[in-house]
């Protein structure tokens, strides 16, 4: 499978693959896709050529759904299935992923399984293995917080550790109350102008329905009894592979968005929202060994960090962050050093 994946919060976008087989895919419109594979897997060892012998007396779904909508369910399927491994790399929920299974080998299949759907009430039954699945009779809702509320936290958090340091060093009540309110006054201007890089996060809700399954246990009949299984059946699904661009031409990296840095603006700034679109790369040889990779350094990228770094020096919002962060280590020395 072909993914594109990336953060919420960032535009960067990475190029990674997996591979998934015997992932089964519901072709039925009337039957829910995610309470369906909430029960799975199945054996597919157990596989055997079809004959009407085998489904005589059972109802039988045949599939209804067209070839596009059939190849939208599986690429949902092959989303969710990657989504956690994602998650872990971005170091983030708030991530976007796009799937493609144009390499995909189909095949029909019938399945055993037992439905049940009384008005709310939807559950089903591995008709091979025993696992349950139940729908959830309420929705669950998910939010997103918008970028100007996530400012307004980090100011909060930011200002709660400033009085924190001032109490810590014996500065009484009043004085630290006077300096971290002046403190965070400023600390809220620099990070409204941090977070104002990310203005495409706004306030979302979204809604769904939790799956809930009876573990990972599997279970056979023997002679008529009904035994657990002694091994775990496990999806047949490779972690994925992510990509990235280096000297022109693809290589398989290994990705880390969290550094250490310096000053707390500075951290703000890097650590949140420059280091997301610019992660540490690391290449992956075929022994499997990890490499820092570092981009050659050549003249003209000299002179565009020099600029760059005349821009965070004097340039808005940028130098506020730079200038605070300065200002904010003079008073912390002068406070701690010279006891003020």
């Amino acid at each position: 499978v072909h993914m594109k994946a990336g953060r919420i919060d960032t535009d960067v976008i990475y190029r990674c693959e997996g591979f998934m087989e015997d992932a089964l895919i519901n072709c039925s419109a009337q039957l829910d896709n995610l309470l369906l594979d909430g029960m799975e897997p199945f054996d597919m060892d157990g596989l055997t050529e079809f004959d009407f012998g085998y489904v005589a007396g059972q109802r039988v779904k045949i599939p209804d759904i067209n070839e596009k909508e059939l190849n939208k369910r599986a690429c949902q399927e092959v989303e969710e299935c990657y989504t956690p491994a994602v998650r872990k790399t971005m170091e983030t929920k708030a991530v976007r992923i796009e799937a493609s299974i144009s390499s995909a080998v189909e095949l029909p299949v019938l399945v055993p399984v037992y439905y049940i759907c009384r008005g709310d009430l939807m559950a089903a039954v591995n008709g091979q293995t025993g696992k349950v699945s139940v729908r959830a009779l309420n929705e669950s809702h998910y939010y997103f917080l918008p970028w100007w509320l996530k400012a307004l936290i980090s100011t909060l958090i930011l200002v709660a550790a400033v009085y924190g340091a001032f109490r810590l060093f014996g500065m009484n009540t009043d004085s630290s109350l006077f300096m971290t309110g002046v403190l965070g006054f400023f600390y809220l201007i620099v990070v409204f102008c941090v977070y104002s890089d990310t203005t495409r996060n706004s306030f979302a809700v979204e809604a769904g329905r939790e799956i809930f399954t009876s573990g990972k246990e599997t279970f056979h009949r023997e002679r008529g009894k009904l035994l657990r299984n002694e091994s775990i059946l496990k999806r047949k699904i490779v972690p994925p592979v992510f990509f990235c661009p280096i000297d022109g031409k693809d290589r398989p990296v290994t990705m880390k968005f969290t550094t250490p840095a310096v000053v707390p603006i500075w951290l703000l700034k890097f650590g949140i929202v420059e280091l997301h679109e610019h992660p540490w790369i690391y290449t992956v040889s075929e022994n499997g060994r990890k490499k820092r990779y570092r981009k050659k350094l050549e003249v003209k990228d000299i002179g565009c960090w020099i600029l760059t770094g005349l821009k965070y020096l004097f340039v808005p919002p940028a130098c506020l962050a730079v200038w605070f962060g300065i200002f904010s280590f003079i008073v912390m020395v002068y406070l701690t050093a010279g006891g003020g």
